[in-house]
Parts: structure tokens; sequence; C-alpha cells
């Protein structure tokens, strides 16, 4: 399994793909550590990204395997529920990105 996109949701329910920022300015991403691969070869391997420092507050996280068009989303325990099924349903409509 291979993950495909990979970020954060801010709190209009904007996806920050960290894969794309990567790309497009390398110099925000320079101090970025990315631990493990994004080549899942067995269940148990990990893929971890930290020490990323971001201007918009962000409340969620996301992933997609390649292969597959939906999204894995997770959110903040303070997110009330109604926002999460809001934010679920424009992601899964329409995804905006930041």
């Amino acid at each position: 399994m291979y993950v495909n996109n990979y970020g954060f949701i801010d709190k209009r329910g904007r996806l920050l793909s960290l894969h794309q920022l990567r790309i497009d300015e390398p110099e925000d991403c320079e101090r970025t550590v990315v631990r493990g691969s994004r080549d899942f070869g067995k269940r148990g391997d990990l893929f971890e990204v930290g020490n990323i420092e971001l201007r918009d507050n962000q409340i969620g996280a996301y992933a997609t395997t390649a292969g597959r068009e939906r999204y894995t989303v997770g959110f903040m325990y303070d997110v009330p529920w109604y926002k999460r099924i809001l934010i679920r349903l424009k992601i899964r409509w329409k995804p905006d990105y930041q």
C-alpha cells in the first residue's frame, strides 16, 4: 500500500497537502522531519511527519492511498460532531486546497 497524498485540514475544511507543499515550496520544508516510507509493505509499518510550522490553525489530518479516491480523515478531540460531518461532506464532494 502506498500513501499517495497526506496533510492537514484547517478550520474552513481546506486541505493542506504536505506532499504538494514540499514540491511547490521546498525552502519551507527544509526542517521537516520525515520518518519511515510512504510505501507500506506489511502491517505495522510507520510513517511520521514532524517539525512543521503552519500559518493557520489545523483541526485535523487526512491521507489517501494510491488507487483510492476517498480520504481517511481524523480530527482533534475538541472539534464538534456537526463540524466533522460538514467537513467530511465538503471533502468528499469537492476538496478545496489551501
